[in-house]
């Protein structure tokens, strides 16, 4: 059983990204001593906005790029029942940061009614864990 929610905003230029979700997990198997069952609970939040701006020069735009996400996922602790040599795994989460800039390079032009169209996009991308000591 699972329930998610996402909702958005469009900005110009960019937009604005939320998503929630809450899940749960049953588990059956095969296991020494018998057939193992277990259940777990689990959430996750992750939000992101992104952004950019074209400058146009003649046939030529030139735009700067950038995003930011933000997520977290929480699992509840997960014990089995019924077997001899039972999974147990505890409670937990982890959080992220990603991070991306970019610039992007625009040619248009025409060529006897077909229309020319040349881009080269350049990015960068920082991805971390967050992780309290």
């Amino acid at each position: 059983m699972a329930n998610y929610s996402h909702t958005w905003t469009g900005l110009r230029p960019g937009h604005i990204d939320v998503d929630t979700g809450r899940g749960g997990y049953d588990s059956r198997r095969d296991a020494l001593g018998g057939m193992a069952t277990g259940s777990t609970e689990g959430a996750e939040f992750s939000t992101f906005i992104s952004g950019g701006y074209d400058f146009h020069f003649g046939h030529l735009s030139f735009g700067p790029t950038g995003s930011l996400q933000y997520t977290n996922v929480y699992i509840d602790g997960f014990n089995e029942r019924n077997s001899l040599a039972p999974l147990r795994i505890h409670t937990d989460s982890e959080e992220s940061l990603r991070t991306d800039l970019a610039s992007e390079p625009f040619i248009d032009g025409s060529l006897e009614r077909s229309l020319l169209s040349l881009s080269l996009r350049r990015s960068g991308n920082t991805s971390s864990s967050i992780r309290p000591f």
